[in-house]
């Protein structure tokens, strides 16, 4: 039998979608023993806004979630609900930062930062081999653009040809360099007008690459 995990994660900023046609394909991948499918929000979905479609087929849309399932092998015995849900909340939460930082350097997006799961929104159920479902315990309670390009975005989106780099940061784990990071971080600064802190932090990125 097989763990099953699934869990919607509401972002505080906006990511950018490119396809030809209505949506993204998901990226499929393993982390650790769990098997992950990483899912992004389909154009003219809920959370989504379109922002142009282009004669050549491409559209262009933003959407503030990302859906994320995770499925591994489990013995019966094994079933120890409280770890089991922090063990695939911690596993999601490593997933989602590893994504998010490598959108965030890759596309130059400065205000993209790493996103945590919601406990109370995690679904974790059995999957049996006859393809029956029994659910676990819930947990207890504790686009905007200034200008419309001529073409669409395809450097700095999610899209067909972008996933495969994503996907290369996934499965290695990459880590983003501190100077990559830091540079995006002054620009942040800057921007909610923290200007000696972004000067600060400047004057050590620098000295790192020194």
């Amino acid at each position: 039998m097989k763990l099953v995990a699934d869990v919607t994660v509401s972002l505080p900023f906006k990511l950018d979608f490119c396809a030809k046609g209505p949506d993204v394909e998901p990226l499929q991948f393993d982390s650790g023993n769990y098997s992950a499918v990483l899912y992004f929000p389909p154009s003219m979905s809920d959370g989504t806004v379109g922002q142009s479609f282009f004669s050549n087929g491409w559209a262009w849309w933003t959407g503030t979630s990302l859906r994320l399932t995770l499925k591994r092998p489990i013995h019966e015995s094994e079933i120890d609900i409280d770890l089991v849900r922090k063990t695939t909340i911690s596993t999601a939460n490593s997933i989602l930062r590893t994504f998010l930082n490598s959108y965030r350097t890759r596309f130059q997006k400065a205000e993209v930062h790493p996103v945590k799961v919601d406990p109370k929104l995690l679904t974790l159920a059995v999957e049996y081999e006859n393809g029956s479902l029994d659910s676990l315990p819930e947990p207890d309670e504790e686009f905007f653009y200034r200008h419309i390009p001529v073409d669409p975005p395809l450097s700095t989106t999610v899209n067909a040809t972008t996933l495969g780099q994503l996907l290369s940061d996934l499965v290695g784990d990459i880590e983003p360099s501190m100077s990559d990071q830091f540079i995006l971080d002054t620009e942040w600064l800057e921007q909610i007008g923290e200007n000696r802190r972004a000067e600060i932090l400047h004057n050590l990125t620098n000295s790192l690459t020194d």
